[in-house]
């Protein structure tokens, strides 16, 4: 199996393309833009990150009940 490395510009529209997501969950959801400031939201995404691949969202039942 190769693995082909991604070039800088590949790096930088996936990045755009993320961005894109978290700007358009807030605008959709009618959230405060203020939210991108807050330590939580910033914790958030880092422990997301490092995560990596295979995260499963959690469910509205374990939003609503189990956490």
């Amino acid at each position: 199996m190769s693995y082909k490395a991604k070039t800088m510009n590949e790096i930088h529209k996936d990045k755009k393309l993320v961005i894109l997501d978290i700007c358009k969950c807030i605008y959709d959801n009618d959230l405060p833009f203020n939210l991108v400031r807050s330590f939580l939201f910033v914790q958030m995404l880092k422990f997301v990150a490092k995560y990596g691949k295979g995260l499963k969202y959690p469910t509205y039942h374990e939003v609503r009940v189990s956490y």
